[in-house]
């Protein structure tokens, strides 16, 4: 389970920091170890939606280096920054179409460090992450545990990770707090020399500030304390519940080719919670080397 810095809500700034269209990989490698190579990766990411409605670019950094038999360290920085403007959730004015938006601007920073110790078939891998914008600070530890079977071609993972996050917009004068823990069960099979099979199964729940802060309901004609209409609109922040259940069920399968010096990955992600929402991911990636330094 790698515990990733999270960004904000669902349709926070940083939300979208994550759909991004431009990718640039630039790898430097050392020697090849027997278990790991030592790389430092640099990653630049632009995603921009029509007239400008909303603009991200990030820059991030990747390092893993192995200091002994038994020890490796990985670490991650990212700086990203955010532009536009999204809807507020409430309905355009009389004699309009164009709904209210609200203004986006701001910066994230994030990072995680991660050592990995390996003692014959046993792996412990702990994990600090952080993450921090202008309305949220997120706190992320987590601890996985892989067991080599079947001469290292089936591998069987198991992890657990805890956020503890601090949401606090503008217009509030006191923060709010959002707790997470998730549950990883998986495996990684070897199919051939080439060949790699991934299966995980995640399970969460979530407890606290779950709505989006920037997120408003209208009510057109309330009632009041006696059941009275009002005969005004009145608008009160988004209200959801505070807790919330999740699972998560992810395959992916991996395949080297020689000849083209090349790797291509297709993955199905399955996710369900207790909001009733169900979705459903598709993706293929095709990776392709250009040298010993550049993918």
């Amino acid at each position: 389970m790698v515990n990733h810095p999270p960004s904000s809500q669902a349709n926070s700034p940083s939300h979208w920091l994550h759909k991004l269209g431009l990718v640039l990989i630039v790898r430097f490698l050392q020697p090849t170890r027997v278990e790991a190579e030592d790389r430092v990766d640099y990653r630049y990411e632009d995603y921009s939606e029509e007239a400008s409605r909303m603009h991200i670019r990030t820059h991030s950094a990747f390092a893993e280096m192995t200091l002994t038999q038994w020890l490796s360290l990985k670490g991650d920085y990212v700086y990203d920054g955010i532009s536009g403007a999204t809807p507020t959730g409430a309905p355009p004015p009389p004699g309009s179409t164009q709904v209210p938006m609200a203004h986006l601007e701001d910066v994230r920073r994030a990072g995680y460090i991660e050592p990995s110790f390996k003692f014959g078939r046993h792996t412990i891998t702990p994990q600090v992450a952080y993450s921090k914008e202008g309305d949220y600070k997120s706190l992320g530890l987590s601890l996985n545990y892989s067991l080599d079977l079947n001469q290292k071609n089936t591998t069987l993972l198991f992890g657990i990770g805890q956020n503890l996050d601090t949401v606090q917009p503008n217009f509030w004068s006191q923060s709010k707090r959002k707790n997470s823990t998730d549950v990883l069960v998986g495996v990684t099979q070897l199919l051939g020399p080439h060949t790699v099979l991934n299966v995980d199964l995640t399970i969460g729940t979530s407890s606290g500030y779950l709505a989006d802060p920037y997120r408003i309901v209208q009510f057109d004609n309330p009632l009041d304390g006696f059941d009275q209409p009002l005969g005004y609109p009145v608008t009160t922040a988004e209200v959801r519940p505070t807790h919330k259940t999740k699972q998560v069920f992810f395959v992916s399968l991996t395949q080297y080719f020689d000849i083209l010096n090349a790797s291509a990955e297709g993955s199905y992600r399955f996710y369900h919670d207790s909001y009733g929402i169900f979705s459903d991911t598709l993706q293929l990636a095709w990776f392709q080397k250009l040298g010993s330094h550049f993918v």
